[in-house]
């Protein structure tokens, strides 16, 4: 009833009877109006040739159909439904960029953290260390290391007036 078409086609009963026990029913997938993937699972479970795969009851096929109307339901009011959202995540034109802009997402936080930790060291650790390389030193040859240090900790803390400050000292 979903297709118009037979899951069994044969011009004869001893051919229909054949396929209905030997043969796979015809797939519903590729019809048009397409037929939702819910409804296609609960009508192949139906064809299935070993009975414990079916359904045990006409009750058990029942939850299933009213599952997938309430389903129906949710999204035409517009309620968030999950089973509808991964339906739709399933489809190429939704999972490309969904998965896409994860990704893209996953890059920026990952970027984000290390100039974040980059920023932190260069505050936390550079600077002291430079301010007590400056301290030690004697002769202005003993100021390349912390100059060097210091052109480091520029990069990730540009204009930051303790970094400033250090090299107006001497």
């Amino acid at each position: 009833m979903l297709t118009g078409e037979l899951p069994f086609p044969g011009n004869r009963e001893v051919v229909v009877l054949h396929q209905i026990l030997h043969e796979a029913p015809k797939p519903i997938k590729g019809q048009e109006p397409p037929v939702p993937a819910e409804l296609r699972r609960v009508v192949s479970r139906a064809l299935k040739k070993n009975p414990e795969a079916r359904y045990a009851s006409a009750g058990e096929m029942l939850r299933d159909l009213r599952r997938y109307e309430e389903g129906l339901r949710a999204e035409a009011a517009g309620v968030f439904n999950v089973r509808t959202l991964a339906r739709r995540l399933r489809r190429p034109v939704v999972a490309v960029p969904t998965v896409l802009a994860g990704i893209a997402l996953s890059l920026f936080a990952a970027w984000f953290a290390q100039r974040r930790a980059d920023i932190r060291w260069a505050r936390e650790e550079a600077l002291p260390e430079i301010a007590r390389m400056i301290e030690e030193s004697d002769v202005w040859r003993d100021l390349i290391p912390p100059f060097r240090l210091a052109e480091e900790a520029e990069e990730w803390i540009p204009h930051d007036p303790r970094l400033e400050e250090l090299f107006q000292v001497r």
